[in-house]
């Protein structure tokens, strides 16, 4: 049926839909689960404890259903954390040509933990060590590499994650060809190779989260503000951990000095999914449930998949067709105004006062593309509709109109995040969290603008982008305009900010111009 050769289902058809998803989200959307969250499962099949139902396209029931996906419990993960050294600093993971010196895992099932340094070596080693944190870890000596490659293997079958830094490109890829070397036969690691040449180590048991893809994915950058640019272990564990990695100096056999070099790394690995009672690991499902996407995409995707799995899940909460790329042909013809600069759209453009000013405020509008995309039912479905009735609904600066008789399904879904956003930022001024939920979803909402105006998102549509901008740029001006007739001077304008000049002679004070103009 999948095939896509000449006698491919596919091929005899003259148009196909929802044939792009994965087969594992088709049966996920399909039985109505959500990832990370509890099922019911018998002999009738796997139901979810929680359910979706609706009258339509409503948006109410999905903030309902949102706020309840963010209120199951956050399990703490059975886990070992994995990091591998091998002799001379041996660097391609492919060849593998040099044996592995030692392997460091640290269990953790939330209540126990057990910490390990595995090596092979015949000369005299102390038994065990004190890490920096004062605690033991065991040294386990093998006689062979290939034993202590089979006990690495045995350990990692029998725990459900195992979390690495770097080990898709590294420390299991080189496990992986290092076993084939030794013929080793029953090895639990699946490599696979995408068309981008990118590897990724998959577990036969067990969920393998490379703590690196993460960060470098730049969704979690509003949650730790100041991580430099190069996400090395050493940098993100002095910013997030306030310490970092050991010095390092190339080994040819296995000694106390490249195992508590080993060790210090499998712990800060560890320490960055598990301090501030796991906050990572909590967004990190939170994200999983809000996406419905498995953990190892969500670890390894960009925000434009992501959110591809995110609308097409809303689709089928409110049995919606998903569109194919070519119903958006025809509208994506509409005419835009020609952007300022270098840019694609018009965004606000206020020209700027240069000096130096004192008793300047910052008039700052909170989520303002997703307020306008929520309140003014922006949607790629609502862009120039038929309706006579809707004609008049004009866009700033745009020929055409938004339709004002049916919600657009991005609209309500973006709405809803906003608001379910609210509440638990509300909350999260009592309860710490309510405050990771409220840092979740605003996550969400910071890259779903970038999204939707990317030409690779599956549901891109110009006219739709632009028209977000258009009204965005009509709020700032306007807001320029009204802070004017009240006396102020506006110096400088953001996306989504202006800076005014507070004078003698206001007519309001700035606190009662921004409840003013929120009104308004």
């Amino acid at each position: 049926f999948n095939s896509r050769t000449n006698q491919g289902l596919r091929t005899f058809l003259d148009r196909t839909w929802e044939d792009k998803i994965k087969y594992e989200y088709c049966l996920i959307y399909d039985l109505g689960l959500t990832h990370m969250t509890n099922v019911i499962s018998d002999f009738n099949g796997v139901t979810p404890t929680i359910k979706f139902s609706s009258n339509g396209l409503d948006g109410k029931a999905l903030e309902s259903f949102m706020i309840q996906l963010l209120n199951l419990s956050i399990f703490v993960p059975k886990s070992i954390t994995l990091d591998i050294e091998v002799k001379n600093s041996y660097l391609n993971a492919e060849e593998a040509k040099e044996e592995v010196a030692c392997c460091s895992l640290y269990y953790d099932d939330g209540s126990n933990q057990k910490r390990e340094i595995l090596g092979v070596t015949n000369f005299p080693i102390e038994e065990m060590f004190n890490d920096k944190e004062g605690n033991v870890i065991n040294i386990v000596l093998f006689e062979t590499e290939k034993q202590m490659i089979e006990y690495i293997f045995k350990q990692i079958d029998i725990t459900p994650f195992v979390f690495s830094f770097n080990g898709d490109s590294y420390d299991l890829l080189y496990l992986y060809h290092r076993a084939k070397i030794l013929d080793i036969k029953d090895i639990p690691i699946i490599v696979e190779s995408a068309w981008s040449n990118k590897v990724t180590c998959k577990l036969r048991n067990s969920v393998h989260i490379d703590v690196v893809k993460i960060f470098r994915s730049r969704m979690f950058d509003y949650a730790y503000p100041g991580i430099a640019k190069d996400r090395s272990l050493d940098n993100l564990s002095k910013t997030i951990l306030k310490e970092g990695k050991m010095d390092y100096v190339p080994a040819e056999i296995f000694d106390i000095d490249l195992a508590q070099y080993c060790w210090n790394d499998s712990r800060l690995t560890h320490n960055l999914l598990s301090i501030d009672k796991w906050l990572l690991w909590t967004m990190v499902v939170y994200l999983c449930r809000l996406y419905n996407v498995s953990m190892m995409d969500l670890t390894r995707s960009t925000p434009v998949p992501l959110s591809e799995r995110m609308f097409q899940y809303y689709h089928r909460l409110f049995n919606y067709l998903i569109p194919n790329k070519d119903y958006f042909e025809e509208k994506s013809r509409l005419p835009i105004p020609k952007p300022k600069g270098s840019g694609k759209f018009r965004a606000a453009y206020i020209d700027s006062r240069p000096g130096v000013y004192f008793d300047v405020y910052v008039l700052d509008y909170k989520s303002l593309y997703p307020t306008i995309i929520a309140t003014r039912n922006i949607s790629y479905e609502t862009i120039a509709c038929n309706h006579e009735e809707c004609k008049s609904n004009i866009v700033p600066n745009h020929t055409w109109h938004i339709c004002r008789k049916n919600k657009g399904i991005m609209s309500v879904c973006i709405g809803a995040i906003r608001n379910v956003r609210v509440v638990f930022r509300d909350l999260g001024k009592k309860d710490e969290s309510a405050k990771t939920k409220a840092q979740t979803l605003k996550m969400c909402l910071l890259q779903l603008w970038g999204v939707i105006a990317s030409e690779y998102f599956e549901y891109y549509l110009l006219p739709q982008a632009s028209a977000i901008t258009g009204l965005s740029s009509d709020t700032i001006q306007n807001a320029d305009k009204v802070a004017t007739e009240f006396g102020y001077l506006n110096i400088y304008t953001h996306t989504d900010s202006l800076f005014l000049k507070h004078n003698v002679n206001v007519k309001m004070n700035p606190k009662e111009l921004a409840e003013y103009l929120t009104k308004v």
